[in-house]
């Protein structure tokens, strides 16, 4: 069983508390690896390295041209472990290997998008008065924590990453404990690209630990988060105690609208994507059909159907159509709605 580490101010680290967190196959529930369990101690480490990055002025300093190169060299290493963090993250998470390559690859994709933010960072002059010259000038927050979920790892920390480092933060990403694996991956890729030390830490930790105190701490002068309610609820208030701004999503509800005059097959292929994939572990999973009466029970007959036609089974074997639930407690979560 190999044994994963953080990554904190350019450097693989083990936890002082020693502790590891064991991360299972959902497929099987056998044990692929481990990694250090980030604790409070961890994290002083973590935001002490973003802090004392961030006042260095490292990035920030650094002439913007030279930022947007640095994230394409950022997204040209993370191309390159695609195939082998996907592979990675298809066994932690459960989902077809092709989208766990694809979450990399997106991720490439938005450090590249967003090099293109760097040089279009501007301020404004305002009229006032003849007299009064008054203008604006952006800067960034500092340390930014970012608690990404288990569903898609690796593309939600592109997602905030790649903006949160072309605006000039030093970041903390607090991966989820179920899936932190594949995140060493791209913490290489990373380190690869010549990341200057501090400006991007990975840790992983268990959300009433590592995550709470994260959001809590002095020193951390932003926060995104995506992942439940009632833990973003908490976010939000940790945040507004400390007159911080934070990003949080929380999910969605999403439905498909089907009118009489539909095209049911399409609906149908609309469904497999939009509600068996990734087992519907999606915030924007297709888990509602508003349906015209007219035309309600053929499609019944046509979802019955697929549902009958799909392979259960690991995503890393050919022809899986619908992937296993993260874990057992999850499972029982979502058996629950059926009752």
């Amino acid at each position: 069983m190999k044994t994963y580490q953080n990554y904190i101010n350019g450097k693989w680290m083990d936890s002082l508390s020693k502790e590891k967190i064991q991360v299972e196959d959902p497929a099987t529930t056998n044990i692929i690896g481990e990694i250090a369990c980030a604790k409070s101690d961890d994290v002083d480490i973590a935001v002490e390295a973003a802090k004392k990055s961030f006042e260095s002025r490292i990035l920030i300093d650094m002439p913007i041209l030279e930022r947007a190169k640095l994230m394409h060299r950022i997204a040209d290493e993370t191309r390159k472990i695609a195939k082998d963090g996907g592979t990675l993250l298809c066994y932690e998470n459960g989902k077809q290997i092709n989208a766990g390559i694809k979450e990399f690859n997106d991720v490439a994709d938005m450090f590249d998008y967003y090099a293109g933010l760097t040089d279009k960072l501007e301020g404004k002059t305002i009229p006032v008065s003849p007299t009064i010259f008054d203008y604006t000038v952006l800067e960034p927050f500092g340390v930014s924590a970012h608690i990404v979920p288990w569903n898609f790892p690796i593309s939600m920390v592109g997602r905030s990453l790649a903006c949160s480092f072309a605006t000039g933060n030093s970041t903390i990403v607090k991966t989820a404990e179920l899936t932190p694996l594949s995140a060493t991956f791209l913490a290489k890729a990373i380190e690869n690209a010549g990341v200057p030390n501090g400006l991007i830490n990975i840790i992983c930790g268990y959300g009433n630990e590592a995550g709470s105190y994260l959001v809590s701490h002095p020193d951390v002068n932003h926060v995104v988060f995506t992942g439940s309610v009632s833990t973003g609820k908490k976010i939000l208030h940790s945040c507004a105690d400390k007159t911080i701004p934070a990003v949080i999503e929380l999910g969605g509800k999403s439905a498909g609208i089907v009118y009489e005059d539909a095209d049911l097959d399409q609906v149908i292929e609309s469904a497999r994507h939009g509600i068996f994939g990734v087992a519907g572990q999606i915030c924007t999973a297709m888990s509602r059909l508003v349906v015209h009466k007219s035309v309600k029970d053929e499609l019944i007959g046509k979802l019955v159907d697929l549902s009958k036609s799909l392979k259960v089974g690991p995503g890393y074997e050919e022809g899986t159509g619908l992937t296993p639930i993260i874990s057992e407690k999850q499972l029982e979560k979502v058996e629950g709605y059926a009752r």
